[in-house]
């Protein structure tokens, strides 16, 4: 079916090119369980620090009582937002500071720890970012907010039928240093972001190889198996605040 070596070269190219592709993606859904898995533990440790519910508080701090979609009215969204990215920024300023704040205590040992803003990584969801680009990006977004800390936007947290939602049973370390998992789901709508240590969660890959069977005298063609091994952690003692848009 091939014309001449380059068309064969070229074909090859193509099938690497694909399988390169589909292992990135498998990567990528591999790192969006596990800030999922991060985001539905710190729900369900349920320290009162660690979980923002910026709707509640913005309420509370302007004596309003506004549900969510009276705070997306063109009136109020602006306000609110400015709030948002000042609250977001007092908490990362606090994460510089060593302290026992938005971290696991694990049995009763306390450990002083703190994060710099250049250890910071701060996932916001996309939709209500490119809201505020498009609405109030000149009032909003200025370089004094987390410039120093490593934001990215997520289109979506966990699936994409619904973006703003997680719904997963999470497995992390409890205060009692022992492996837990709770007996149903964590479900959680409008979540807004997530700002954590570098350290608090991460993947690694290794030992990448391809290996190819030997020929099949035969049929005159080879095996090729892909092989790697992926590791990740999730290490709950390190800062980490989740943020919530009720």
């Amino acid at each position: 079916a091939f014309q001449g070596p380059e068309q064969l070269a070229s074909f090859l190219g193509l099938i690497m090119t694909n399988l390169s592709d589909r292992m990135e993606q498998s990567n990528e859904g591999l790192r969006r369980g596990l800030v999922a898995n991060a985001i539905a533990s710190v729900i369900d440790e349920a320290q009162t620090d660690r979980v923002v519910h910026l709707l509640t508080e913005y309420n509370t701090a302007t004596g309003q009582n506004y549900t969510a979609q009276q705070i997306y009215q063109p009136a109020n969204f602006a306000p609110f937002m400015k709030w948002v990215y000042s609250r977001i920024a007092a908490i990362s300023a606090l994460m510089t500071e060593r302290s026992l704040k938005f971290q696991t205590i694990i049995a009763s040992k306390p450990v002083m720890r703190h994060t710099p803003y250049q250890d910071q990584r701060v996932y916001m969801y996309a939709p209500a970012r490119f809201d505020i680009d498009a609405r109030v990006l000149a009032d909003t977004f200025h370089d004094n907010y987390l410039r120093y800390a490593d934001v990215e936007t997520v289109n979506y947290w966990q699936s994409i039928d619904s973006p703003d939602s997680i719904n997963i049973t999470p497995a992390y370390t409890d205060t009692a240093g022992v492996l837990y998992s709770p007996t149903s789901p964590v479900s959680q709508s409008d979540v807004f972001g997530i700002i954590f240590d570098r350290d608090c969660m991460g993947m690694t890959t290794l030992d990448n190889r391809v290996l190819s069977t030997p020929l099949n005298t035969k049929g005159l063609y080879r095996n090729m198996h892909v092989h790697s091994k992926r590791r990740v952690v999730q290490d709950l003692t390190e800062k980490c605040v989740v943020f919530l848009l009720d």
